[in-house]
């Protein structure tokens, strides 16, 4: 009987750990991407400062920065989802917006 519940207990531990795992590993997974997240936006900037020197249309700078977008991500080994490349299309465009409206005061 000593051993049923031994084997009772074994079960029962590893049924607790295995969700604590699971959930452990997609913590990392997501610390790790928003890590990279913010290294992906660090060349994206880089890339905006290149293109101002490039390129004469707001138009053309962007389509170059975003022309990058694919190999930047796989640079810093992030997993870019469409939802992703509109964020950074929004945030380019607002930051673009504030430069105008800080270069006209």
């Amino acid at each position: 009987m000593e051993w049923f519940n031994a084997i009772i207990s074994i079960i029962s531990g590893v049924a607790v750990t295995i969700p604590l795992i699971i959930k452990l590993v997609a913590t990392i997974k997501s610390y790790v991407k928003s890590q990279n997240y913010d290294l992906l936006i660090g060349l994206v900037m880089e890339n905006m400062k290149v293109a101002e020197s490039k390129f004469a249309t707001g138009a053309e700078k962007k389509e170059w920065v975003m022309s990058l977008l694919s190999a930047n991500a796989r640079a810093v080994n992030y997993d870019l989802t469409a939802d992703d490349i509109e964020k950074i299309s929004k945030m380019i465009d607002e930051i673009c917006e504030t430069a105008k409206m800080l270069r006209k005061q």
